[in-house]
């Protein structure tokens, strides 16, 4: 993740890139902004950058908070 405008920086490598994994980094990059009510992410073309692959277990995991 690249936050351009203060130039903040977060790497995290996973051996696999699975639906998991990346459920996991966004669950991650929301805990960074725990005030904001609107992260904009953009995302290149690949497979498991979708937004069916998140958005359910995101809406799950804020249901059982």
């Amino acid at each position: 993740m690249i936050e351009p405008l203060t130039g903040k920086r977060y790497v995290h490598i996973r051996r696999k890139r699975r639906k998991k994994e990346f459920v996991l980094y966004m669950q991650k990059l929301e805990s960074f902004y725990p005030k904001a009510e609107i992260i904009t992410v953009v995302l290149d073309n690949l497979n498991t950058h979708n937004s069916s692959h998140f958005t359910k277990p995101l809406m799950l995991k804020r249901l059982q908070d």
